[in-house]
């Protein structure tokens, strides 16, 4: 299934090259083109391989945890189902909300440099 993947991309990508100026493909070099998109393909297949590797070792890991916690106490099974959303969602809500109030953070962290660094200069000039 990969190598089917990677095989279409190689593809895709050879096509889109093929589409530019050629004066760009000559500049570069066919081979060095070439080399290229074979090991940008080969990095994406790998990168892809142990994403999926991930992704169905967390899943079976979840789904045999659930199954576990269903059969020992379905009240908290119904209870983590039903909480999950909410759950996910979460961090993205408190994240969005972050993003929200960096400005006026940098905004009042300005302001308060520029009060200690006033201050520091009028101490300077009362010593003196």
């Amino acid at each position: 299934m990969l190598s089917r993947a990677q095989g279409r991309l190689q593809h895709r990508v050879f096509a889109a090259i093929l589409r530019q100026d050629i004066t760009e493909l000559r500049a570069d070099g066919a081979g060095d083109v070439a080399a290229r998109v074979t090991r940008d393909a080969e990095d994406v297949r790998e990168a892809l391989g142990e994403a999926l590797n991930l992704l169905l070792w967390y899943l079976a890991r979840g789904v045999c945890l659930f199954a576990t916690m269903a059969w020992l106490s379905p009240h908290m099974a119904l209870l983590t189902v039903l909480a999950l959303p909410l759950l996910l969602a979460l961090p993205r809500a408190v994240g969005h909300f972050q993003q929200e109030l960096a400005p006026q953070l940098q905004k009042a962290q300005a302001q308060a440099s520029e009060v200690a660094v006033e201050t520091f200069q009028a101490m300077a000039t009362v010593r003196s």
